[in-house]
């Protein structure tokens, strides 16, 4: 049997793994105080071990009261409020077909509800369907005498017994109750009622797993037996001598806490399955009665998602910052749905066509920003507040260039104020990349704190500031994917690769631009370093038409990615992405750690570039060529690899012929003919001997 696993990923970056570990002690303190029995609310425990005492015995008693039901009611109503109401429904909702009481041919009784609300509509609605129908009745209430409920059973069991005798009625009346008190009680045993009992120490929000939940679940055709040992395994995995770090509850009550500590006030429970609906509404009950005390506690909602992303969304996206999502997923769904492909594609939908319906829950985007923290504009209210905070020349002009001036960065109040401004907004969302934007050259370097003397000390000071910046950064926000921008004035540098694994190079991402950008930034720099897209054609630089596959084979030479709307971009295109993002998975691990050899020389000429990758032990290697003008007459062309092992041979992927290391290496290997400008061509080469 699996259980369900948790995953705090997304919740770091507002907390740190550190923070929800250091809660280690108090946390198995806490659970040693529940399992020991010795805190408050200790007369209330009995679920803690509840699924694993349930008896064999049990559960064929209330096997065998569902099967009387079953065999007499085509209906079932389960009368109760709060837990008695909200447990059952929520895994007969959870387990049962979505149009349950629509199916033909039923081997189950339809399980309705009532005694959960007071609402004259509502009883008097539910009296009309049941007549002509053979009803039984599941009356949950330990009192007997909670308004609702009470209410709710003296008006069916009239309508039971007026349909069919109270003789008949009786065997189609199951209580549950206390077991020796209360107005139920008494009821059913002067009626002959079969019943069960609530036990004592178990509140009604945990109920579900005693006769409270499990006979009408059985009622309803589920398995109890199989959801017992569900609950069993589950008690097993949390009990109090599994290890903090293997203890998921643990976990999930030190990251909630740790939340609610940093202001996180609401917790909304978000799924993407209609049938969860009323899973969210048990657990809304579970966490508010046990969390609502002493003025404190998280406050638990939900959403069905996507549904309410079109209600809910706004305020969740752009409301107040006091609230984090847990989402339940769903690994594998019971039926499958495919995404059709419509020839007109007027939805622009076509590129999820083949895809189960599920999947578009499951995509799994991620958030960035866009910073430029060393940014100032002019016009701004900090600048206002602040003249002397930028990069000046006192008395002297102030140039702005993209309409800014350059914060000082080597000055400690300058960098702690702006960090404070980054800190809150990735704090205030699951960020899990940001893309630093350098954005101009620094010019007229000076301030007004240094004497003369240290002026030219700002240059190293500012960068000094940066690193200062980037360490603050990734200290508070560990998994944070960081990358540099090179700005107008390529200022990334290589100790910035320390904070940075990647680097956008130019914002000019046409891939024939690229070849000499790319070419240049590799005499300092790995390869695996540059940010690389494909991007739109005509690219938005320089207005150029480049084939889709050139594109992708340019920027497979960096970090890889796309940068365009893709229910924009033709089929064959949006086809094509799968592909590359496969060429480029197999290939990557060769491109990030091999040799880099430069064949070609964008600078030199202006016909081709080639490149090389080659395997640290020389296994394999990975040719790409660009042509970039198209030459006449000319119906191939030679380029000499470099850096094979010699006396080896080398067998070429896409066609299987075996070359030798020489020759490869001093004859060359024969690209062949390609038509047009900007065409490109990959080869890949593995050792055989």
């Amino acid at each position: 049997m699996k259980n369900i696993s948790l995953n705090i990923d997304k919740a770091l970056g507002t907390v740190s793994k550190e923070q929800v570990y250091a809660q280690e002690a108090k946390a198995m303190e806490c659970i040693a105080t529940l399992h020991n029995g010795n805190g408050a609310g200790n007369d209330f425990l009995g679920w803690l071990h509840l699924p694993s005492s349930i008896t064999d015995t049990e559960l064929a008693d209330i096997e065998n009261t569902a099967n009387v039901l079953r065999s007499k009611c085509e209906v079932v109503v389960a009368i109760g409020i709060g837990g008695s109401y909200l447990g059952t429904k929520a895994v007969v909702e959870a387990l049962n077909n979505s149009f349950d009481w629509l199916q033909n041919g039923r081997k189950n009784p339809v399980m309705l509800y009532a005694g959960h609300n007071i609402g004259e509509d509502y009883l008097y609605e539910l009296s009309e369907v049941l007549k002509g129908k053979q009803f039984g009745i599941i009356n949950i209430s330990k009192s007997g005498t909670t308004t609702e409920p009470a209410l709710a059973f003296r008006i069916l069991k009239k309508q039971l017994e007026d349909a069919v005798g109270k003789e008949e009625a009786k065997h189609r009346i199951v209580a549950i109750t206390d077991a020796k008190r209360g107005a139920l009680r008494t009821l059913a045993d002067q009626e002959g009622y079969k019943t069960f009992i609530i036990p004592d120490n178990v509140g009604g929000r945990f109920s579900v797993l005693t006769p409270v939940g499990l006979l009408p679940i059985a009622v309803a055709g589920i398995s109890i037996r199989d959801l017992v040992a569900g609950a069993v395994s589950m008690e097993k995995a949390t009990d109090a001598s599994v290890p903090f770090a293997d203890n998921m509850a643990a976990i999930y009550a030190a990251t909630r806490n740790e939340l609610y500590k940093n202001g996180k006030k609401i917790e909304i429970l978000a799924n993407f399955h209609p049938k969860l609906h009323y899973i969210a509404e048990w657990w809304k009950q579970l966490y508010g009665e046990s969390e609502g005390k002493d003025g404190k506690g998280i406050f638990p909602a939900s959403v069905d998602l996507t549904t309410d992303l079109h209600s809910m969304g706004q305020w969740i996206q752009d409301g107040e910052r006091t609230i984090f999502e847990t989402v339940i997923s769903v690994e594998a769904t019971d039926h499958s749905v495919l995404v059709p492909t419509d020839e007109a594609d007027l939805d622009g939908l076509n590129f999820l066509a083949g895809k189960h319906v599920d999947e578009v829950n499951k995509i799994g985007l991620k958030f960035g920003i866009w910073f430029e923290p060393e940014m100032i504009s002019p016009d701004s209210k900090l600048y206002a507040e602040h003249q002397d905070w930028c990069i000046h020349i006192p008395g002297r002009h102030r140039t702005t260039v993209r309409s800014q001036l350059v914060l000082d960065f080597s000055r400690k109040e300058v960098r702690d104020y702006i960090y404070e401004q980054m800190k809150a907004i990735l704090s205030s969302a699951n960020i899990e990349y940001v893309k630093w934007d350098m954005n101009r050259q620094l010019s007229e370097v000076g301030n007004e704190v240094f004497p003369p003397e240290r002026q030219r000390e700002i240059w190293h000071r500012y960068v000094l500031g940066v690193y200062e910046m980037q360490e603050r950064l990734l200290t508070d926000f560990p998994d944070l994917l960081l990358e540099n921008c090179a700005g107008g004035g390529s200022r990334f540098d290589a100790g910035m690769l320390y904070y940075s694994p990647q680097i956008w190079t130019s914002d000019d991402t046409d891939a024939i631009e690229r070849l000499k950008i790319q070419y240049g930034t590799s005499m300092c720099y790995p390869c695996s370093c540059f940010g690389a897209h494909v991007s739109d054609s005509p690219n938005h630089c320089v207005g150029r038409i480049t084939p889709f596959e050139t594109r992708g084979h340019v920027a497979m030479s960096g970090t890889f990615g796309y940068e365009l709307d893709v229910t924009k971009i033709s089929d064959d295109d949006k086809y094509a992405i799968k592909e590359q993002i496969e060429e480029f998975n197999k290939y990557n691990p060769l491109v990030r750690t091999g040799d880099y050899y430069r064949i070609g020389d964008p600078f030199a000429n202006d016909r081709f570039d080639a490149w090389q990758f080659v395997a640290k032990d020389k296994s394999e290697t990975l040719l790409e060529y660009v042509q970039v003008l198209k030459e006449p007459s000319v119906f191939l062309h030679r380029v000499k690899l470099k850096g094979l092992e010699k006396g080896c041979y080398y067998k070429h992927e896409q066609t299987g012929r075996v070359y030798s290391a020489e020759l490869l290496m001093n004859s060359g290997f024969d690209i062949p003919s390609l038509w047009g400008d900007f065409r490109s061509f990959i080869a890949h080469f593995v050792r055989v001997k």
